[in-house]
């Protein structure tokens, strides 16, 4: 006796139509498909009518399903023919409405001692669109046979158990159900827990460290002689740069902060001076205050800075200066930052 899992003529047959075919098929990921009323994916092989031959098993393995012979109890294989569609009016039958096995779509060819054996249908010829929830049905037929013990065998046709096609012959068909997975549930979206900070533009835009307070050099010292910390710009008339904005920075050390986003300086040859909040992806701005004068600002709180409510800013000087002192104040909404929000 020999197995074999090899795709034989018909298979070949139905791959190549496969693929040479340009009707639209509608794939269908996870479909599933078990015999009723039953259920379960195997169904008895019946040879003479009533002897148990072994079982024909279907499962859907990307776009094919494969219907698959198993023989057992001693049987063989000799030859095997396949039907199977949609629509029963469609299987080839005579005049007296008993099935013509040699005008089924899916025969094997003399395979005989063979034990087991696959047909594999493509789904695109059962039906183009879903198959969810259809009933599908399959005529599987099969010469076979059984050694008798004395050098000789035993022969039989053989059916899968189901329903009699005709009643004139004990030919059965099987019913099939198309299954597929059920819609998932959605997920309601994490809800992600923001915190907020308060946070500076940095006033090092040179790329140094800052000054030396002892030198006594402020333009671009922290707010020095006062408990909060952050940094002022001092800005040239025609300046134009762009500086890190870091929340949670205390005592203006920027290793224990967070970067948070930037902050666009231009001071025009006019009066303007235009400040521009631009915030990094996952960091929202809930509130900002601004300060631009030609007065150094070492210890003043953000809500007497003057400008407030808004991510962008253009502040015309009362007079013309060639030099102007900016702090630019925020406070930051971000996952990344682990302070409380206030209401």
């Amino acid at each position: 006796m020999k197995t074999t899992g090899a795709v034989f003529t018909n298979g070949l047959i139905g791959l190549a139509a496969f693929f040479a075919t340009s009707i639209p098929f509608v794939a269908q990921a996870g479909l599933q498909v078990a015999y009723t009323p039953a259920g379960g994916t195997c169904q008895r092989m019946l040879a003479g009518q009533s002897i148990e031959a072994g079982e024909v098993c279907v499962e859907v393995v990307g776009d094919f399903m494969t219907v698959t012979y198993k023989m057992s109890n001693g049987w063989e294989l000799s030859e095997a023919q396949l039907w199977t569609g949609l629509n029963l009016a469609l299987m080839p039958v005579g005049k007296q409405g008993n099935p013509q096995i040699g005008n089924f779509p899916y025969k094997s060819g003399d395979i005989t001692g063979t034990t087991t054996y696959p047909f594999y249908v493509p789904l695109k010829d059962l039906s183009t669109g879903e198959l969810c929830d259809l009933t599908g049905y399959l005529a599987a037929h099969a010469a076979l046979r059984k050694p008798d013990g004395n050098g000789g065998y035993q022969t039989e046709t053989g059916w899968v158990e189901g329903q009699p096609i005709n009643g004139g012959s004990w030919a059965m068909y099987s019913s099939v159900s198309f299954i597929c997975p059920p819609d998932p549930i959605p997920q309601p979206l994490p809800v992600v827990e923001e915190g907020c900070e308060t946070a500076f533009a940095f006033g090092d835009r040179n790329g140094d460290l800052l000054l030396d307070r002892d030198k006594g050099d402020l333009e671009l010292d922290d707010f020095l002689r006062s408990k909060r910390w952050g940094w002022q710009l001092a800005v040239q008339k025609g300046d134009s740069f762009t500086v890190p904005i870091y929340a949670a920075a205390g005592k203006n050390d920027i290793s224990k902060g967070t970067l948070v986003g930037e902050l666009d300086v231009t001071y025009k040859e006019s009066k303007e001076v235009a400040v521009a909040y631009r915030m990094l992806s996952g960091f929202s701005l809930d509130e900002t205050h601004l300060y631009v004068g030609t007065r150094y600002l070492p210890k003043a709180a953000p809500g007497t800075y003057g400008h407030s409510g808004s991510d962008s800013y253009v502040v015309t000087l009362k007079a013309d200066a060639p030099k102007v002192y900016v702090v630019a104040h925020a406070v930051v909404r971000g996952a990344a930052l682990a302070g409380t929000c206030g209401e």
